[in-house]
C-alpha cells in the first residue's frame, strides 16, 4: 500500500517556514537601512570636521598673510574654547581598541 500523505499538514508547516522568511527578510531590510543611516551619519560627521579644519587652516593662513596679529590671536582663543569640546566628541566617537583575550595554554 501507498504512503499516505498529510498535504494539510504539509502545506501548513510550508506556510509557517515562508511566513519566518519574510519575517526574516523584514528584519535583514530594517537592519540595512539602519547601517546605511549610521553610514551616512558617520560621513557627514567626518565630513563637518573636514570642513572645520579647512576653514581654520584658511582663516590663520589669511591673518597670518596679512600679518593681522588680532586675527589670529582671535582664532586661537576660538581654538582653545572649543579644543575640549572638540576633543571630546571625537573621544566619544572613536569606537576603543579590542583587546583579544590570552590564548588558553596547554
Amino acid at each position: 500500500m501507498g504512503r499516505w500523505i498529510d498535504i494539510p499538514g504539509q502545506l501548513s508547516r510550508i506556510e509557517r517556514k515562508i511566513n519566518l522568511l519574510l519575517q526574516m527578510e523584514h528584519r535583514m531590510s530594517q537592519e540595512m537601512d539602519d547601517l546605511k543611516a549610521a553610514v551616512a551619519a558617520e560621513t557627514t560627521v567626518g565630513d563637518s570636521v573636514v570642513a572645520l579644519l579647512t576653514d581654520i587652516s584658511q582663516r590663520l593662513n589669511d591673518a597670518i598673510n596679512n600679518g593681522d596679529t588680532a586675527a589670529i590671536k582671535a582664532l586661537t582663543a576660538e581654538l582653545t574654547a572649543n579644543k575640549e569640546k572638540l576633543a571630546a566628541a571625537v573621544l566619544t566617537n572613536t569606537p576603543a581598541a579590542r583587546v583579544e583575550p590570552p590564548a588558553p595554554q596547554p
